[in-house]
């Protein structure tokens, strides 16, 4: 009568990684006559042998008539999490005339039993960066926070604030990968030194579109301030355009010219006034009383002085006119 062949009773086999033991069967098919013997072995596939099971090897023996053996492989029970994990099973080396079957391979999948751990959150590192207009880049960090387990990735793009792309800075967009484990990334944007003075400027951030099973957290938006490094032009100082001016009694009116010197950044005013001279307010001239206001650039302004013709001879009169409290700045 025929020995038969000997192989394993499935090509896969699974135990729970809280289980202490893992049965495995090796079968003896198309006859039983006779002793009969095969050796066994174990390998690591994904699961490793001393953290995650115990590695086994030894020969099985079969009585004539016996048509089924087991061995076992110990299982390890950690807290890790580390998804489910494999060990390779194979038999060689039949005797007694034994033949191996199919499967003589099997695998033994150890099944996970802790829970998932968090991917965790995306955010970046602060809300507010600063950066020197002279500085060549600046360096955005972005955390993940609350968890790491797992690859995860964030988009994450830049936007006008006061500082204008092109001319302030590179505008820049993309993503970034967090490989398991890893908590921090960074990308970079370019800044541009220029020769004008425009004060701090800001550029926007924004995260978008998490992946991996990550969310976003707060921050996902952020401030980047780019620092002026040039010197504050000066605002200027504002006088009359003249020490004196003139204007024919029967004229409507005399135009004030008012001009800002040494400096035009900004916006300043200034308050103007006149006063009695020889001539009277409401009979000679119409009193006046008032503000000026200069935006930034502007070095000229002009108020007007009513003159009032009458039929009486004075003789030349005079009006004065004063500046007072310059604002802005300016002196």
């Amino acid at each position: 009568p025929p020995v038969g062949s000997l192989q394993f009773s499935s090509a896969s086999y699974s135990e729970a990684e809280n289980g202490a033991m893992a049965t495995i069967t090796v079968t003896r098919v198309n006859g039983s006559s006779g002793i009969v013997g095969v050796d066994y072995v174990s390998t690591d596939g994904s699961a490793t042998d001393g953290s995650d099971y115990t590695a086994v090897s030894g020969s099985l023996s079969f009585a004539d008539g016996e048509t089924i053996k087991t061995f076992m492989v110990p299982i390890f029970d950690d807290v890790d999490y580390e998804g489910d994990e494999s060990v390779n099973l194979s038999l060689s080396f039949p005797t007694g005339g034994a033949n191996l079957g199919s499967p003589s391979t099997a695998v033994l999948t150890i099944t996970e039993d802790d829970p998932v751990p968090p991917a965790g959150s995306l955010q970046f590192s602060t809300s507010n960066y600063t950066e020197a207009e002279n500085g060549t880049t600046a360096t955005i960090t972005v955390t993940r926070i609350n968890g790491s387990f797992g690859t995860v990735g964030v988009d994450y793009a830049s936007s006008d604030g006061t500082a204008s792309a092109g001319s302030d800075y590179t505008a820049v967009s993309g993503s970034l990968s967090f490989a398991d484990g890893v908590t921090s990334q960074t990308f970079t944007i370019d800044i541009f030194n220029d020769a004008d003075y425009e004060g701090n400027e800001t550029v926007n951030f924004s995260l978008s579109n998490p992946g991996g099973g990550a969310g976003l957290d707060s921050p996902s938006t952020a401030v980047l301030t780019i620092t002026e490094d040039d010197q504050v032009p000066l605002a200027g100082s504002l006088q009359f355009s003249a020490v004196s001016y003139s204007v024919a009694e029967g004229g409507v009116s005399a135009t004030i010219t008012v001009s800002r010197v040494g400096g035009s950044f900004g916006t300043v005013g200034v308050d103007y006034a006149s006063n009695d001279g020889t001539a009277m307010a409401g009979s000679d001239y119409t009193a006046v009383i008032g503000s000026l206001s200069f935006a930034d650039g502007v070095t000229s302004q002009t108020f007007s002085i009513n003159i009032l013709d009458d039929t009486d001879y004075e003789g030349n009169e005079t009006v004065g006119l004063i500046l007072s409290n310059p604002s802005g700045g300016a002196g």
